[in-house]
């Protein structure tokens, strides 16, 4: 009879550790596609602590952050999915915004320009990816020769 028992609890082990290991996961799908980013977050969290190459995990982790206007742990797991195999496009665009908040503009244009050669994006970023690629003295340049009349 111990050795039935015994089988059985093998048998169901594997089943109850992956169901356990999903639940994180589902959970945070579930918080992401209805759009609550704060629940998502906790719940990726989980998952990435136990699985750090989990693509779509990192990468809805953040944009969750993105959406909650975390913008440092944003830029943070943009990073982390940027390094993982075959990123999406638009996490170029989302690192790029980010860089450019924290004056990081040229770091920014190179995020841009990847985004730009997956075939994305439009004149007005090219313009924004070459203006960025500058640096900080090109904001100043059409300024320099204004004189202000007291």
């Amino acid at each position: 009879m111990k050795l039935f028992y015994y089988t059985c609890f093998l048998l169901i082990l594997p089943a109850i550790s992956y169901s356990q290991h999903r639940y994180p996961f589902s959970r945070a799908e579930k918080s992401f596609g209805a759009l609550k980013y704060a629940d998502a977050i906790f719940y990726y969290n989980k998952v990435v602590r136990k699985d750090s190459l989990n693509k779509e995990a990192v990468t809805h982790l953040a944009e969750s952050y993105y959406k909650t206007q975390q913008y440092a742990s944003a830029l943070r797991f943009y990073e982390k999915a940027l390094q993982l195999p075959s990123p999406d496009d638009t996490c170029y665009y989302r690192y790029g915004q980010l860089l450019a908040m924290q004056g990081r503009y040229r770091e920014s244009a190179a995020a841009y320009r990847q985004y730009l050669a997956k075939g994305r994006g439009d004149d007005n970023l090219r313009k924004t990816a070459q203006l960025y690629g500058q640096g900080v003295a090109a904001f100043y340049k059409d300024t320099a020769g204004v004189k202000l009349a007291l």
